[in-house]
């Protein structure tokens, strides 16, 4: 379809396969039918004035019609072939053409103005016509394809000539901005031609199929390409164009670069040899084989070329032989004299199976062959005699590679692994693991010093051979990588695969290396400044630092600092107000990092909470990692959150505790023993506010005067068990009636601290000396304890009573209990020897001996 402007209107042209054409008007939106082809019309174009219609199809003929009175042509031209694309030519590039072509007259100048078009079509070849001649002014050079009969056609090779076989165009468009034509061949190439001569200038190649083998050239320009056809093409590494090798009959299967020449082998069971300094210089599509190899039964899949200038050729086929051919008949050669026949210098049967590589060794003495029976042999270079087998794969070795500097051999196979051999005593001297599928191809890089490989996944990766470790992973392709190619100078790697693609790859060690330089040197430039406002307690500063140097660590830091000041929240908020996006994505980070630690979930939620402050829900939201972070977060902080709670259940259990063993000491107190009782310290007390808190052995303890613990009531938490408070009042009353305490709460009296138990076991003593002046008194002192039990068992005892001045009073109370020595270790002995003093307290006249064996013996049982 085409569309043109002028003054009556917008015009719409289209063509069809039914031999009509149809201009539409866009504002009437009616179409007027052309009828004057005789089959399918496949383009149409208008005239740069816009006047003229030009119509072409498979019919051959080119008809030009006046828009303005369309029912017949004003010409027809006859092409002779018929045309896919149609082109108006402008007249300035008709007068330019004049000067090149004498055969371009000035009155062929002036017929031809607005009427001169372009034409492509199954002749391969863009051509020039004058619609009002009604002949062709100019063509260029046709897009043919170079076809030699080999013996799989049933045809003499050496008296059959090659023939030329034309690739026809299927499309073609101008390009104003560049003054060029490309024409689309039906290969998928892209022809450029310039105008106004249509000189042929590139070709790109817009589909490759599956990329079987790469090799770079040795002026290293150009990479020649086997893909699934039967031509070899050749790729230059800056402009990306293409000149095609043809004169194989079958699928091209491998290639090899030696010095001087370029060799092709594939499923026509021929090698062909090219000369590459003649295929660079040509400017056609076609170049001119140099020799050709003939000989084997079947497909040939691998290849080797000498290193010297003219050496000799290996072939590997899939009859499981090896021959060797000699390149020297070459050099003596006439340029333009046809293929010259190359016979076979020596012949082996190599493998059991299919040989899938070869390589020659860089003193051309030796050579190594690789197949399917996971085996790899070396060769004589001379006659082909077997000289070493090396075994140790698992499966079919794939590629095989001579080290440039070393008598070293390398292999690489299916079953994943790359092994280096000993070309001296042929012994397997490293395995390199690391792909996840078979190897493919293997070759030596940076002077011998590191390797290449490819594998059936697209990856290729890059080894060291002295620490046998893979330094790099390169995944460009999406398939099977069956090439593999470095340049001589080793700057460039050329790499193809099954995903029709090609890729260049370019040696970028130094600049690595130096940007690596330049980012350390920076590196240590940020760092002695983050030093230094850390030194000048500029936290703020340091803290944004810190975050775009990626230190976590070193950002903690700084806000615990911040928050220990008096303002640190604000100045937290205020740190976070002023963060970039993705600023504040890395310090989320951070805070999930943090908050996995339960020593820095406190941090971690308080600058959380200035995040959630000062960010609104968008910017939150707006960070790529969002989801992870509020995921992480919520899992530990409820984790956070139930650890706070136990331990806030346990600390009412404590408060229990402490008020609970108050309540449990009888208390018997005089006014004198309370006045004694009030210098007392304590060691346990109870704050409401601040929690409970013990000293047994601080001098400096906060005195507790009895009168203050009878105004307070302990704390008491609500939830507790009825049962743990009833056996506390059941002990209490036990206790001030003077009865034994349980077997189960004897515990408690043993777990009075040393220096107490002294004095308790050492009052009886003194109490029994003022027996008969309290004999008179006794009922009625034994009746206030029993008060004081209940009150306590009634629970107004406070609970920063004292022990230890409840221990200094504690001689007092047993006096009046009549308790001895013994009763500290044993209740049911203290009750029984009180009721026994109580009847010889008229005979006790004389005081005791000396104590202090029994304070010792009191000791040692407590």
């Amino acid at each position: 379809s085409s569309s043109s402007s002028s003054s009556t209107g917008i015009y719409l042209v289209s063509t069809g396969e039914d031999a009509l054409v149809f201009v539409w008007s866009l504002d009437t939106k009616k179409s007027t039918p052309l009828r004057n082809h005789m089959n399918a019309v496949t383009c149409a174009a208008y005239s740069p004035s816009g006047r003229l219609l030009f119509t072409a199809g498979r019919d051959k003929v080119v008809n030009v019609w006046d828009v303005r009175n369309p029912a017949q042509p004003l010409h027809t031209v006859l092409i002779y072939e018929g045309v896919e694309a149609i082109l108006p030519l402008p007249d300035s590039d008709l007068v330019e053409l004049a000067q090149l072509d004498p055969r371009i007259t000035e009155d062929v100048i002036r017929k031809s103005l607005d009427t001169a078009f372009i034409v492509a079509g199954e002749k391969g070849s863009l051509s020039i016509w004058s619609g009002a001649l009604g002949r062709a002014l100019h063509r260029s050079s046709a897009n043919t394809r170079e076809h030699t009969p080999s013996d799989s056609d049933g045809a003499d090779t050496t008296t059959t000539a090659t023939t030329l076989t034309h690739i026809p165009f299927t499309h073609a468009f101008m390009h104003s901005a560049s003054r060029t034509v490309v024409g689309v061949s039906a290969d998928h190439q892209l022809l450029v031609h310039s105008l106004p001569a249509l000189t042929f200038e590139r070709t790109l190649v817009g589909y490759c199929d599956e990329i079987i083998d790469v090799k770079y050239l040795p002026n290293a320009t150009h990479i020649a390409v086997a893909s699934n056809s039967e031509q070899v093409r050749l790729f230059h590494t800056q402009t990306h164009d293409c000149r095609t090798l043809c004169g194989h009959t079958g699928i091209v299967m491998a290639l090899a670069v030696g010095p001087r020449y370029l060799a092709s082998a594939g499923k026509d069971r021929t090698v062909r040899v090219w000369d590459p300094e003649t295929i660079t210089a040509q400017s056609t599509c076609t170049a001119r084989c140099s020799g050709v190899c003939e000989g084997h039964l079947n497909d040939i899949g691998a290849l080797a070329l000498s290193h010297r200038n003219s050496g000799f050729l290996v072939s590997a086929s899939e009859d499981h032989s090896i021959k060797l051919w000699l390149l020297a008949p070459l050099e003596s050669h006439p340029a333009d004299a046809p293929p010259l026949k190359l016979h076979t210098a020596a012949s082996v049967r190599a493998h059991d199976k299919d040989i899938n590589s070869l390589a020659v060794a860089p003193n051309d003495r030796m050579i190594a062959s690789g197949s399917r029976d996971r085996t790899v042999k070396l060769w004589n270079a001379a006659d082909l005699s077997p000289v070493a087998t090396l075994k140790g794969h698992k499966r079919g070795v794939w590629g095989v590679e001579f080290s440039p500097v070393d008598r070293v051999v390398a292999s690489c196979s299916s079953d994943g692994t790359i092994k280096l051999w000993s070309a001296t005593d042929y012994t397997c001297l490293k395995t390199l693991q690391g792909h996840s599928s078979s190897v493919l191809r293997v070759t030596f890089v940076t002077a011998g010093m590191q390797l290449l490989s490819s594998s059936s996944d697209g990856v290729v990766k890059l080894w060291t051979i002295k620490s046998a470790e893979c330094v790099g992973t390169f995944a460009e392709h999406s398939d099977q990588t069956w090439g593999l190619a470095v340049s001589g100078d080793g700057a460039a790697l050329a790499t193809g695969g099954s995903d029709s693609t090609i890729v260049i790859w370019a040696d970028t060690t130094a600049e690595d290396a130096a940007q690596k330089t330049a980012e350390s040197e920076l590196l240590i430039l940020k760092d002695q400044e983050l030093r230094n406002l850390v030194q000048q307690k500029e936290y703020l500063r340091a803290a944004v630092m810190a975050l775009e140097l990626n230190r976590p660590s070193m950002l903690l830091e700084l806000l615990d600092d911040v928050f220990v000041q008096p303002d640190g929240d604000a100045s937290a908020e205020s740190l976070v107000g002023d963060l970039n996006p993705t600023q504040l994505n890395s310090l989320l980070g951070f805070i999930t990092a943090w908050n996995t630690n339960a020593k820095h979930s406190l941090v971690a939620h308080r600058i959380l909470n200035c995040v959630l402050k000062r960010c609104p829900p968008a910017a939150l939201m707006a960070c790529p990692d969002y989801k992870s972070h509020v995921e992480g977060l919520l899992s530990y902080g409820e984790r956070h959150f139930n650890r706070l709670r136990r331990l806030l259940q346990q600390s009412y259990l404590l408060d229990y505790t402490l008020a609970a063993m108050n309540s449990l000491l009888p208390i018997d107190v005089d006014t004198e023993d309370a006045s004694t009782a009030t210098h007392g310290s304590a060691l346990f007390h109870i704050d409401k506010k601040k929690g409970a808190s013990h000293d047994f052995h601080s001098k400096a303890a906060t005195p507790v005067s009895s009168a203050s613990d009878e105004d307070e009531e302990p704390e008491m938490d609500s939830s507790l068990p009825a049962a743990v408070a009833a056996a506390g009042s059941k002990r209490a009353r036990q206790v001030g009636r003077g009865e034994a305490a349980p077997k189960d709460d004897a515990a408690d009296d043993v777990a009075l601290p040393p220096t107490k138990r002294s004095r308790a076991a050492a009052a009886p003593a003194e109490k029994e000396l003022k027996e008969k002046s309290e004999l008179q008194t006794d009922k009625e002192r034994r009746k206030a304890p029993n008060k004081k039990g209940k009150s306590l068992q009634n629970g107004q005892s406070s609970p920063s009573h004292s022990i230890q001045s409840r221990t200094l009073t504690s001689a007092a109370s047993n006096n009046r209990r009549k308790t001895t020595n013994t009763a500290v270790s044993d209740p049911t002995t203290n009750v029984e020897k009180k009721n026994k003093n109580k009847k010889k307290k008229s005979t006790l006249s004389t005081p005791p001996p000396s104590t202090n064996s029994k304070r010792r013996k009191t000791s040692s049982i407590n």
